[in-house]
């Protein structure tokens, strides 16, 4: 077997064997989906889409085979990318199977929970950006008693990481409207601060130092725009105190070997150390 790496292009073909095609879904059914990337197939695909994709091939190939036993990991594989309803509907059918009764009811009243309270709030209040924070802010709220509820099972990772989810989509929105309000930089900054302390095991960290990164730097830049760095009102210290503040975030991810994001934080970091330059350049 080659060891250059995934295949491109992989057409998934209708295999002969259902455990063929389930055998390294099973493996990976498990997992910690908020402290781990999304586990790939041999072609690089993820897991759980691969898989729908090569039931549904196989469906085609075999009508009626199995359809207790493909519906169940149907619903398992859409519960995984977190879209509960269809989850339900595929337990539903896989529930008719005696083998798989107990479980798939099981797991349709978990998902009925999950997927009722991602419904509540699918409508927010209006665009007034207090009332859409505190609508965030409740929406975060709310799962904290299902992670506690399922601790210690699959479905906590998945609670955890729908809370995640909201806590970074409050940061961003906060960041867009924020910006430029009184004290909204300290806001913005203590929500970085707190969602990175909050989530320092989750495999989404290395994304956030460098989101929080980039807000430093637009303010190093935005610093540099405001005061020429030619005339005399320029502070560097002010200056450098923001830029290296984002150099200090962008050095986390840069340094780390093995992850996705060490290219495009090094590749920020030198434009960074570029850009000082030139201002400092231009201040002397």
């Amino acid at each position: 077997m080659s060891c250059a790496g995934p295949k491109k292009g992989i057409k998934y073909e209708p295999a002969e064997s259902l455990v063929e095609i389930l055998s390294e879904f099973q493996r990976q059914i498990t997992y910690d989906s908020y402290r781990f990337p999304t586990p790939k197939d041999l072609a690089g695909r993820n897991i759980f889409k691969a898989t729908l994709v090569k039931l549904n091939n196989y469906e085609k190939l075999y009508p009626g085979r199995f359809k207790q036993i493909i519906a169940f990991n149907k619903a398992k594989s859409w519960e995984r990318l977190q879209d509960y309803r269809r989850a339900i509907k595929y337990y539903k059918d896989a529930e008719q199977y005696m083998p798989l009764k107990k479980t798939a009811r099981q797991n349709i009243q978990i998902c009925q929970e999950f997927n009722n309270l991602k419904k509540q709030y699918e409508k927010f209040p209006g665009k007034e950006p207090e009332a859409v924070l505190a609508r965030l802010d409740k929406m975060i709220d709310s799962w904290e008693p299902l992670i506690r509820k399922y601790m210690g099972t699959p479905y906590e990772p998945l609670a955890r990481e729908e809370r995640e989810q909201l806590e970074f989509a409050r940061v961003l929105f906060l960041e867009k409207n924020w910006f430029h309000r009184s004290k909204g930089k300290l806001l913005i900054h203590n929500s970085y601060r707190s969602l990175i302390k909050k989530h320092i095991e989750s495999k989404n960290i290395n994304r956030y130092f460098i989101k929080f990164g980039d807000f430093y730097a637009r303010l190093a830049h935005e610093y540099a725009e405001e005061y020429d760095p030619e005339s005399i009102h320029f502070n560097s210290k002010d200056f450098e105190r923001l830029a290296n503040y984002a150099s200090e975030l962008y050095e986390v991810p840069a340094s780390k070997d093995g992850i996705a994001e060490k290219v495009e934080a090094k590749g920020k970091l030198d434009a960074l150390s570029s850009y000082m330059n030139y201002v400092k350049e231009l201040n002397q």
